[in-house]
């Protein structure tokens, strides 16, 4: 349009005519019937006496186009916006609300502008009121209700209905913790396509208000699902993980559980794509004492879910096991060593056919 934005045209839109003679960027946009004006001469509306700006200002309400603006507004929301938070909640309408109001504090200071997803999991508490009634300056909030079937399958749901270029997986009980998401983003911005937060790479700093069973189960099931599943970390349970849309839209296609271990389904099927994950230190201060976690109850069912996890490893339902540049670099590196007289298997040749 001649060089001038949408928006500087509904700016002008209100001006008086001296301040839109000064500007010349109105009249130029359009040529009024029956004027002597040509496109080699944009100015000459302005002395016809019929410009853009009279004519939206006789024929179009104003409050029209502000709802216009708005509208594009709107539109164009989520190409703007950085963080999309995902939050499962199952009966937590009393802790929720430090949560969300963390993320606006994050929004105000140093992310931007965010979306947050609260998937309430059949909850029959108000956890689906109190996200409703949240409102913040640079935050948009969605409420989805689905029936009470796991924090997994919660999750998935709400990952389908993020858009922005990060994907934060937060926990409803976190509250303050929630500000350590900056230490996640940073990670993805190294190249990492999942960050995971980890309360065991600096355990002092992570335990505070966590009994003493509770660290010994977090610390077991880690350890287990590390040797079932070959995963070189150390916490995979923790409540804030990042990733990239691009990720989310590899990853969670694939992942089929709805209860806790959909954190080490998730990683898994990452690095079975060949993405990168990265663990982060955080400092985490959690509230335990209302917890719908309970290590003993939940304990068993998870471990079901980690041999569900080895099977379909094991079966390729999750892809085929990808190489790392780096790793094949040094297998063809090696593969070169290979003296040439060394005969192919009987099974060669059917191989390659």
């Amino acid at each position: 349009m001649n060089g001038i934005t949408l928006f500087e045209s509904v700016a002008l839109m209100g001006a008086g005519p001296r301040e839109r003679d000064k500007s010349g960027l109105v009249d130029c946009l359009l040529e009024a019937p029956g004027s002597r004006t040509t496109r080699t001469d944009p100015f000459a509306m302005g002395r016809s006496g019929m410009s853009f700006g009279r004519l939206v200002r006789e024929f179009v309400d104003p409050m029209f186009c502000y709802s216009a603006i708005l509208f594009i507004q709107e539109v164009f929301f989520m190409h703007r916006r950085h963080c999309s938070f995902v939050i499962p909640a199952y009966n937590e309408a009393c802790r929720l609300t430090g949560t969300l109001n963390a993320i606006a504090e994050l929004a105000a200071s140093c992310l931007g502008a965010c979306e947050i997803i609260v998937v309430d999991d059949g909850s029959t508490d108000l956890t689906a009121e109190v996200a409703r009634g949240f409102r913040a300056p640079r935050c948009r909030i969605c409420v989805l209700r689905v029936p009470h079937r796991g924090k997994g399958f919660a999750i998935r749901r709400g990952v389908q209905l993020a858009h922005c270029e990060t994907v934060v997986l937060c926990d409803a009980d976190l509250g303050e913790s929630v500000g350590e998401v900056v230490h996640l983003e940073a990670a993805l911005r190294r190249g990492a396509d999942i960050a995971i937060g980890s309360r065991w790479l600096n355990q002092r700093e992570c335990f505070q208000g966590q009994s003493l069973y509770r660290r010994a189960s977090s610390r077991l099931f880690n350890l287990i699902a590390g040797r079932a599943l070959d995963l070189p970390f150390k916490d995979t349970q923790c409540g804030l993980k990042a990733l990239t849309h691009r990720a989310a839209i590899h990853v969670f296609p694939l992942l089929t559980l709805n209860g806790w271990g959909y954190d080490v389904e998730m990683i898994r099927v990452a690095l079975n794509l060949g993405l990168r994950v990265e663990e982060v230190n955080l400092r985490f201060v959690h509230e335990y004492r209302d917890s719908h976690v309970h290590p003993i109850a939940h304990g068993w069912p998870t471990l079901l879910e980690l041999l569900s996890i080895r099977r379909n490893h094991l079966h390729g339902f999750y892809g085929a096991i990808s190489v790392p540049p780096a790793a094949l670099g040094q297998i063809t590196a090696d593969l070169g060593h290979i003296p040439s007289t060394v005969e192919p298997g009987p099974g060669a040749e059917q191989d390659a056919a």
